[in-house]
């Protein structure tokens, strides 16, 4: 394990050693950009870097233990790809009268007209696609060092710094306005001042009455435990970002719902309470103030509640209705390629719809629900 900024990241690297066919690094332009200003270089045979390959990816996370909890919080933050370096020489007397080194393919002279092709490709600062055989990685030259003994003769090494995979730029999560953790941790603030609020209310209420205000926030605790347990779920993975937007839509609803009924339970029965004959001799004038204040505020803080969770699942549902195109159920011979190329006219499309589902492979299940996701440039 290693820790960035705070940031502990899980490591997973590998090496790659079998001769590739090709080597490959492909200017990628953006948006308004002319193509015509993209160059390729491919180095083939004696060209090619010096083996082996190394690769190493990590996961972003974050743990976080709090006072008392035996069991600590994980948000996973996403993964990335560590910089690769690579090194070699390019020598005249194979680069001349070859294709070992081409530029849009055109054959380049040269060790030094390699030289120059990849040191401009590192001057214009690109965002480049750079392809050893079926290993894809896209990022920029965030280095690139010559070491010349002769000029026919040139030592050479290049490090790229990567952003990702070559993975479509689609975002495979809600957006980032509203987060389960972000509600279930506004919610069980709220709900823990209600607890405490209700400490002194049984002093001015009915058995029969204690039994409703017990049972109302026991109902709202398993509301909480259950927002809980969806963050949970989430960022382990256990289920899509999606479908836990749906569940914590839901159980707000149903949250409202309960702290409204409390609230009129309250309202109904303390305010009577309160000015009843029948109070007990040692529930003193003094108590009855502080019972009264106490209702007021556990009414403000239920109200608080009801609010927030309706507020909440508002903006939840907004988001999945945003970002959610369509819904289909799976059929036997189905897969998620023939699904992106149904709905977005590329095949290669399918990672994109497994990221958003949280599934791992392209195999659709007969009856198997997959939500696909809006294309970015439309939410």
């Amino acid at each position: 394990m290693a820790s960035t900024n705070g940031v502990t990241v899980g490591e997973l690297g590998y090496s790659v050693t079998h001769p590739p066919t090709a080597f490959t690094m492909q200017e990628l332009g953006d948006a308004g950009e002319g193509t015509d200003a993209l160059h390729t270089i491919v180095l083939k045979r004696r060209a090619l870097p010096y083996r082996p390959l190394t690769l190493k990816g990590t996961q972003r996370h974050e743990i976080t233990w709090y006072p008392g909890n035996p069991v600590a919080t994980l948000q996973v933050l996403g993964p990335t790809e560590e910089d690769t370096s690579l090194s070699g020489v390019w020598k005249d007397v194979f680069i001349r009268g070859s294709d070992f080194a081409t530029l849009d393919g055109r054959n380049l002279a040269d060790a030094k007209a390699v030289i120059d092709a990849v040191d401009q490709m590192r001057r214009r600062g690109r965002k480049i696609r750079v392809t050893w055989d079926e290993i894809i990685r896209e990022g920029i030259i965030s280095d690139f060092t010559q070491t010349w003994d002769r000029r026919q003769d040139i030592a050479w090494s290049i490090t790229f710094a990567w952003v990702g995979r070559g993975d479509p730029d689609v975002a495979p999560t809600l957006s980032p306005t509203v987060t389960v953790s972000d509600i279930a941790s506004k919610t069980s603030s709220v709900l823990a001042e209600l607890t405490l609020d209700l400490v002194v209310l049984p002093y001015a209420a009915s058995p029969s009455m204690l039994d409703r205000l017990n049972a109302g926030l026991d109902k709202l605790r398993a509301r909480q435990q259950e927002l809980l347990d969806v963050t949970t779920q989430v960022l382990n993975r256990a289920i899509a970002p999606i479908d836990g937007a749906r569940r914590a839509a839901s159980t707000l609803l149903n949250m409202a719902g309960d702290a409204l009924a409390m609230a009129q339970t309250i309202e109904a029965n303390v305010a009577f309470s309160l000015r009843s004959a029948a109070l007990p001799i040692r529930f003193t004038a003094g108590l009855a103030l502080q019972a009264a204040a106490t209702s007021r505020r556990a009414l403000q803080n239920l109200k608080a509640l009801r609010f927030l969770a309706l507020e909440r699942q508002s903006k939840l549902t907004t988001q999945v209705e945003g970002d959610v195109l369509s819904q289909l159920l799976g059929t036997d011979g189905d897969d998620l390629r023939k699904v992106a190329q149904t709905m977005f006219g590329d095949s290669a499309d399918w990672r994109v719809i497994a990221v958003f589902n949280n599934v791992r492979t392209a195999r659709i299940s007969a009856g198997q629900k997959i939500n696909i996701p809006r294309p970015i440039t439309s939410r």
